[in-house]
């Protein structure tokens, strides 16, 4: 995934992951902004089921600015 992702594309993975959960698949993917970030956000507002792989563990989340979401 883009750590930078623009329109269209932020914009069709949100509708992808959104997609996936609604059709019962779980998202399973890292905790980094951008792309990886769109795909669990689309599946968690949709009801769906995500996964986020975090490599620093739950005491220490990285990158920072994703520490909101990781709380939730």
């Amino acid at each position: 995934g883009s750590r930078r992702i623009r329109e269209p594309y932020a914009g069709l993975g949100k509708n992808f992951g959104s997609f996936a959960s609604n059709s019962g698949f779980t998202v399973v993917s890292g905790f980094a902004t951008g792309a990886d970030r769109i795909g669990h956000e689309s599946a968690y507002e949709s009801g769906g089921k995500t996964i986020l792989v975090m490599a620093g563990g739950l005491d220490r989340p990285f990158p920072p600015e994703n520490r909101d979401f990781g709380t939730n």
